[in-house]
């Protein structure tokens, strides 16, 4: 179920990977590669619903994972 802090909406990679049918580890792969943008808190990753949502209409990004921008 994804958490949501004000009007964001976000998921951990175990969430996706069940929700999408692939590996927490591809998931991560998908991130580092720039496929798909997420963000480390700790020691887990967190994609926003509006990430998501890009990932799957095939938006690309650069090949570092985004760690500087916010939720």
């Amino acid at each position: 179920m994804p958490r949501q802090i004000g009007d964001i909406k976000f998921y951990n990679l175990t969430e996706l990977s069940e929700a999408l049918q692939v590996t927490p580890t591809s998931l991560r792969t998908y991130i580092h590669k720039g496929k798909l943008r997420g963000r480390k808190v700790g020691n887990k990753w967190y994609v926003t619903e509006e990430k998501l949502k890009e990932f799957l209409s095939g938006i690309t990004y650069k090949s570092e994972p985004d760690t500087t921008s916010s939720f």
